[in-house]
């Protein structure tokens, strides 16, 4: 292990390495988040970090290019012109011929940075007493410059930062993406509390690891250790009434994830390297609408609030999932809990089975009425026993598992299953369609009397 000079920090975050080094008689001060992000560099830093005291002189005859925008004081000032509690600027980019120098609403601190993005100059502007006082320590990162400077770090480095959350489930990597107040949050609980493991909740950043997009934690407000897992799915967040899933691809899928990127861009090669790391992360990486009741009405069943219940079968765990349709009345009703499993490798549908498959962005379940050789191979009919038509001929690939149990009110039931009623179930559907037309015709003609 290297040993660093006096009043010298290493950090390694997102996998990349950066040296801070205190000049004169500095005392560097670490808040906590960062304290488990520190790392003896084996190798060349990525970028050194020099911190002074004072104001830079580079300040003088910049121009102000880029402004950042304090988001609860921007809509507080949308929505009241003459608000002045919280300031709207938070931070501003003032550039000198080729340097930039990053300046917080407070004039506290100024990140000083050439177009390399190698070596940065970080100098706090502190009170002159307080700073005579002989364990005075300067502050490091505090925010906005320490996630600015993790952002133009990584912009260097061939990475980028997300609003997201991501957990891993099962050895696989989820991102879940979106606006704020779209469940991030809400949805990496959910999952943690059927088992996965939580990597960050509203800030990641991700890079190629060996070939492979991965992502990172970065510091947050909490102290956390260090944590990288591959991103095998991506999944963009929003409030639906309906838990469903519908995968997006091209053009599409790469502009909603550039929509919920960290950028601060305002110079043409930012905005180009953004796009093809981006757009590469999208065409190698499945990405999915999940519009999701989670976030407004969250509850301990992850397998069907996230609407993944086909991806985590094919994985070969059990699910449960609320029914909401009516389609194999009378023996399940909406509302039930149904419990489904996988088929055990080898193990075949058996006719009168109620089989589960994905259709229309759900699973659906429906009963397994014949199995037939055709000229296209194996083919497996089903229909729900409160429908008057089959459904189109599944391949096995398609049948994803299959309903073993149900819960209502509280108790358990076994679902009917058999030849019997798969044969049966040819003349339930006309039923129920002729006690649905009648009890229409009923109900209209209660209402012509009263």
């Amino acid at each position: 292990m290297s040993l660093l000079p006096p009043n010298t920090l290493d950090f390694l975050a997102g996998g990349i390495h950066f040296r801070v080094s205190g000049s004169g008689e500095i005392k560097l001060g670490i808040d906590s988040p960062y304290r488990p992000f520190l790392n003896v560099c084996r190798k060349e830093p990525d970028a050194l970090v020099t911190v002074l005291k004072g104001i830079p002189p580079e300040l003088e005859g910049s121009v102000e290019v880029f402004q950042g925008l304090n988001e609860d004081g921007a809509v507080k000032a949308m929505q009241q012109p003459d608000y002045q509690d919280i300031p709207q600027v938070s931070w501003c980019i003032r550039q000198n011929g080729n340097i930039k120098i990053i300046v917080t609403g407070n004039n506290e601190h100024f990140l000083v940075f050439g177009p390399e993005l190698k070596n940065f100059k970080l100098y706090v502007n502190t009170n002159p007493q307080i700073s005579k006082f002989p364990n005075f320590q300067i502050r490091l990162f505090p925010y906005p410059i320490g996630p600015l400077l993790l952002y133009y770090l990584a912009l260097a480095n061939h990475a980028f930062m997300i609003h997201a959350s991501g957990v891993f489930d099962n050895g696989k990597g989820r991102l879940f993406t979106g606006f704020s107040g779209s469940g991030k949050s809400t949805m990496a609980r959910l999952w943690q509390s059927g088992g996965a493991r939580i990597i960050n909740d509203d800030r990641i950043l991700i890079r190629k690891k060996d070939g492979r997009f991965c992502m990172y934690n970065t510091p947050m407000a909490y102290p956390d250790a260090p944590k990288v897992v591959t991103v095998d799915a991506i999944y963009l967040l929003h409030h639906d009434l309906q838990n469903a899933i519908h995968p997006v691809t091209g053009v599409q899928a790469a502009a909603s994830v550039l929509s919920f990127c960290i950028q601060h861009h305002y110079e043409r090669w930012q905005v180009e390297r953004l796009l093809g790391m981006v757009s590469e992360l999208t065409a190698s990486i499945p990405v999915y609408h999940l519009p999701s009741s989670a976030a407004m009405n969250p509850q301990p069943d992850i397998a069907f609030l996230s609407g993944l219940g086909a991806d985590l079968l094919l994985e070969g765990r059990t699910v449960r999932v609320t029914v909401g349709g009516r389609s194999m009345w009378p023996w399940i009703r909406k509302g039930d809990v149904a419990i489904i499993e996988p088929f055990s490798p080898g193990e075949e549908p058996l006719r009168g089975q109620l089989v589960v498959f994905p259709g229309a962005g759900k699973l659906i379940a429906h009963r397994l009425i014949a199995v037939r050789m055709t000229s296209a191979g194996k083919r497996f009919f089903t229909k729900g026993d409160a429908c008057t038509r089959s459904d189109s001929p599944l391949e096995r690939e398609q049948i994803l598992g299959h309903l073993v149990s149900l819960e209502r009110n509280g108790r358990k039931k076994i679902p009917g299953k058999g030849r019997f009623l798969a044969s049966l179930s040819r003349v339930t559907g006309p039923a129920y369609y002729c006690f649905y037309l009648s009890h229409r015709v009923y109900k209209k003609v209660l209402r012509s009397l009263y």
